[in-house]
């Protein structure tokens, strides 16, 4: 058998056949389908009115697999423990790619708008099968006798949720929800939603949850890697002066640990959510750093749901939550920090530290965060993926989001040039390993788009 592509020679291609007479839907679910890729593919997106021409797109890009979807068509992702082992979309693909031999893959179709058999929103295409083709073939989309047409493995068709645009009667059930600016979605009961389709439930329930909480959110635990924090841009010289963060999980006193602090190097934290900072706060002030599943209990009592929400794996609620699974996560924090012992020593110095706490929609208006970052020469800001969230990217739309991402690193680089920054762009790329300045100089000179992402970073995670 031959070499199959791997991961990173696949590309995404979006199909642009969405509804026609109701431009703003179409809009809206051509920004869906980029949105939910986005949480695990961060390459270019190819977009094209046929299947045809996003093969030739992919062909002339290089590319040796294309993943097709039309405005509509999402992919699903999870938060769940390492504990658990899953794996994401995008690695399942790569591994499904390389263990078959196909021309195409999909779910079969017998529509009139099949593409080879095989239903147009949701396909995967060999590009250089394709092109092998003669060009009749592929001209009157009827593949040769002996091309290998496959049905796509069905966990990961079972990973993707369809909105059912093309059927008139779906398409208005969930428009209803995008009315008032998108705020109709605070009126959604997935009790009273028998005309929606199964996975427009689904969506519409898992966006609802959080527009309705998300502003009242605590992350207990980081979901992304520290990876981008553990080594420092070579021209970094401790330590910091200022660290600016979101108040989540562990990750900003990662920061600290790498890129060296002393007694007084000052800790701002800042979110949207203030229970997310009254959590934080009561932390730094109450917690010993040993024990921390013990103490999370301690917070569920002092800070109960579901007056704070908080953001768990598998959307469980604290009464649903496995104290099994949180002591194997427990234990796979402390392994990043050698022990115990090591964590609790680097939580005593930490804790110290003078700290801050800020209320601020960073997507929405940067300004009250912003009137607090110095000029200084060595500071450093994580704001994860505040530019990306499930609350922001509902109520707008990509070409908003890249504006109001722009606005922030502009007036965070015109305010402390030199400032590290760790993070996600509104395409959700990672941000990492460059100055403020830096970033600003050279993000201005890509492409600037929700096709074509930037990529200015040391190292590339999810976030």
């Amino acid at each position: 058998m031959t070499e199959r592509p791997a991961t990173d020679s696949l590309v995404f291609g979006l199909l642009d056949d969405g509804p026609t007479g109701d431009p703003p839907l179409a809009a809206k679910l051509r920004d869906f389908t980029l949105w939910w890729s986005r949480y695990d593919y961060r390459g270019p997106v190819l977009e094209a009115r046929s299947v045809e021409a996003l093969l030739d797109a992919a062909a002339a890009g290089g590319h040796r697999t294309c993943l097709i979807q039309s405005p509509g068509n999402l992919v699903r992702e999870r938060w769940s423990p390492e504990s658990r082992g899953n794996v994401g979309f995008l690695e399942a693909l790569g591994r499904w790619v390389e263990g078959h031999e196909f021309l195409a893959a999909g779910r079969p179709s017998a529509d009139d708008d099949a593409w080879f058999g095989l239903d147009r929103r949701c396909l995967v295409v060999d590009v250089e099968r394709w092109r092998s083709l003669p060009e009749a073939a592929r001209t009157a989309g009827v593949p040769p006798a002996d091309a290998s047409i496959l049905p796509l493995d069905p966990d990961l068709l079972d990973r993707t949720i369809d909105l059912e645009p093309h059927d008139p009667a779906r398409r208005r059930a969930l428009a209803r929800f995008l009315e008032d600016g998108g705020r109709a979605i605070e009126r959604f009961d997935p009790r009273e939603a028998g005309d929606l389709g199964d996975g427009q439930r689904e969506f519409l329930e898992i966006v609802a949850r959080q527009v309705a909480h998300a502003r009242r959110g605590v992350f207990l635990w980081n979901i992304e890697s520290y990876d981008d924090v553990e080594s420092p841009p070579p021209s970094h010289e401790g330590p910091l002066h200022s660290l600016y963060s979101v108040a989540a999980g562990f990750k900003p006193y990662r920061i600290l640990k790498t890129h060296g602090f002393d007694d007084r190097t000052r800790v701002v934290f800042f979110d949207y959510s203030a229970p997310a900072l009254a959590v934080k706060r009561h932390t730094v002030e109450e917690w010993d750093g040993r024990d921390y599943p013990a103490f999370v209990r301690h917070l569920f009592e002092v800070f109960p749901s579901p007056e704070t929400y908080y953001q768990l794996w598998g959307d469980c609620t604290p009464d649903e939550l496995d104290w099994g699974e949180v002591e194997a996560v427990w234990a796979r924090e402390l392994e990043r920090w050698g022990g115990a012992d090591a964590f609790a020593e680097h939580w005593r110095a930490c804790r110290a530290l003078p700290h801050e706490f800020v209320r601020c929609d960073v997507l929405n208006d940067p300004w009250t965060l912003v009137q607090r970052v110095r000029t200084e020469r060595r500071a450093a800001i994580w704001w994860s993926n505040a530019f990306f969230t499930m609350i922001g990217n509902w109520f707008h739309d990509a070409e908003e989001r890249r504006a109001q991402f722009e606005r922030f690193a502009e007036r965070i680089a015109a305010t402390c040039h030199s400032i590290l920054l760790y993070g996600a762009d509104s395409n959700n790329v990672s941000v990492n390993g460059l100055s403020a300045g830096e970033y600003w100089v050279r993000y201005r000179q890509g492409a600037r788009s929700a096709l074509i992402p930037t990529p200015l970073h040391r190292k590339d995670i999810r976030t």
